[in-house]
Formats: C-alpha cells, structure tokens, sequence
C-alpha cells in the first residue's frame, strides 16, 4: 500500500554576476546549486513499479529519505556576447554569442546487479566494501554469445576477481570516499559535462516604400565542441549502461552464501562478457539531441 509521506525537503542557491567591461561586450556567469530530499523518487509510472524500483538497503517496506533521482546538484552557465555596430557583411551590426553550460547529468544508485536481500526485487544498495580483501568473493565462470550468437565462456578466479575490485574502487570518487558504508540511492554523479554553443547573427533593414523593414540572419553551432571532437560534450553513461532508463551500477553480483553463512560475491562482467569493469563511466551518451548541429535561421523584427 502507497501512502503520501511528510518527509522530504529541497532547496535551490543560485549566485550570478553580470559586468560589461567595455562598450557592447557583455558577460554573465551563474552557479546553481540544488539538493532535494524524498522517500520515493517515484521511479515509474505504475504503484508497482514505483515499489520494484526504489533502491533502499532493507527493501522498499523500509525505505528512508534519500537524494531526489532528478535533481542536477551542480550546474554553471555562462555567456559572451559582443555587438558590433558595423559589418564585414553589409549589414546593421554583427552579433557574436557564446555560451557555456557545465553539469553532472546523471544520477546513480550503487546495488548489487541481483537480488541480495531475498525479497524480489533488484534494488538493493550496495555495502562498499574498503578493499578487495575484505569481499568473499568466489571463483566464477563467465560466459555469453558473441554477435553470431556462438557461446563463450572464461574462468576468472577469485584473486583476479579482488584485484579488479580494488582497481575499480581507486577510480571513483564516490566509492573511495564512503568505504564501509551502504552507498547512497541516487547519490553517485556522472562526470561533468562541458558545453559551448556559439551563434552569430547579422542585423539588416531595407526599406519599401516609405516602410522600413528590419531583419536578422543567424547562424548557430549548438554543441560546438562535439563537432570538434565527437567524445567531448556528450554525456557520460555508467559501464553497465545498457538503455537511458538504468540508475544503477552494479560492480557485485551476489552468489550466495558459504558454509559458514557469509554472503559470497563475483564481480559484474561489463557488457555481459568476462570482461572486468575499470572505470564507473566509460560509454558515451548517443542521442541526436546530444550531438553537434547547425541552424541557419532569419527573423523578421516588427517595427
């Protein structure tokens, strides 16, 4: 049963400066910082799924107040606009704008890529373990079938298996920082992505008659960098990101108990394979809305 909650809480700190150090140049810059609290994040659109999706360390019946999924902590923007009042083009005036946008695009949840705690879901948080040694991890065999759909398969031993963990946990900050704890639902941030899109824009004006019309002809690069470099100014997603709708990143698997009753681990290949995860975000974001695009575009300025 789903019953509203008074819990939960968000705030917004938003600090921006604005300076025209010489005639027709403009600059502004702003740093918004945002946190939100809640009990569920609301994870899908049906009151099964808003349960089945809710990572917590003792299962949903039991869920605390945790970070919002949709809130972008940290976000900084800036822009450079410059007017000339004459054109190299027979124009009015030449506009040339620049504009920055920096933020941590992703949210993530650190769980177990299966179901720990027995419960039915897979949503449950992972224990950061402080290194290697310190998780019971088990010889396991990997196997998968390649693109022809043949079958493959490699033993990884658990020695390998305590070496990967600790290379893996040296590269992300969020894991390093919070050893011996539970991670956090929805507390991991992808890396920072860093955006400019310039656009220029000519001013001219005509007249008919005694009627004078005013028209502007604009060129936009959205996304530059990307256009430059197609690894730069797109979104990173997590080594086990497989569609946009995966939160989680899942570095254990868990395999079980031994005979004394401790819980027994292997790592989570990457991508199905044997292969052991070496970074927390290693695949770039491919959408159309991420990569570099061009407009061309006129306007017509009403009197």
């Amino acid at each position: 049963m789903l019953t509203n909650s008074n819990q939960g809480y968000g705030y917004t700190l938003a600090l921006s400066a604005k300076a025209q150090p010489v005639k027709n140049l403009n600059i502004s810059a702003s740093y918004v910082h945002t946190e939100g609290k809640e009990v569920s994040t609301m994870p899908g659109s049906a009151a099964a799924s808003a349960f089945e999706g809710l990572y917590t360390v003792n299962g949903a019946n039991y869920a605390t107040l945790q970070r919002s999924r949709y809130v972008i902590p940290d976000k900084i923007t800036a822009n450079i606009n410059y007017f000339l009042p004459f054109s190299f083009f027979g124009g009015n005036g030449l506009h040339l704008d620049l504009y920055y946008t920096a933020y941590s695009a992703g949210g993530y949840s650190y769980a177990y890529a299966n179901d720990m705690n027995g419960d039915g879901n897979t949503a449950d948080l992972m224990y950061i373990y402080p290194s290697g040694a310190d998780v019971n991890f088990v010889d396991h065999t990997y196997t998968w079938k390649d693109a022809n759909k043949v079958e493959h398969s490699q033993f990884i031993s658990a020695a390998d298996q305590i070496a990967a963990y600790d290379k893996y946990l040296a590269q992300d900050k969020y894991l390093s920082s919070h050893k011996g704890q539970y991670a956090e639902a929805n507390a991991a941030r992808s890396p920072f992505v860093h955006r400019f899109d310039l656009r220029v824009a000519e001013d001219f004006s005509f007249k008919v008659g005694s009627t004078k019309h005013n028209f502007q002809l604009s060129l936009s690069i959205e996304n530059l960098g990307n256009m430059l470099n197609s690894n730069w100014g797109v979104r990173k997603w997590s080594a086990y990101q497989t569609s946009t709708d995966v939160t989680a990143i899942t570095p254990l698997s868990y395999a079980g108990t031994d005979a004394s009753g401790k819980p027994t681990f292997y790592m989570t290949a990457v991508d199905g394979k044997c292969a052991m995860p070496e970074s927390s975000y290693s695949k770039n974001y491919v959408s159309p809305t991420e990569c570099w695009q061009v407009l061309v575009g006129i306007k017509y300025l009403f009197n």
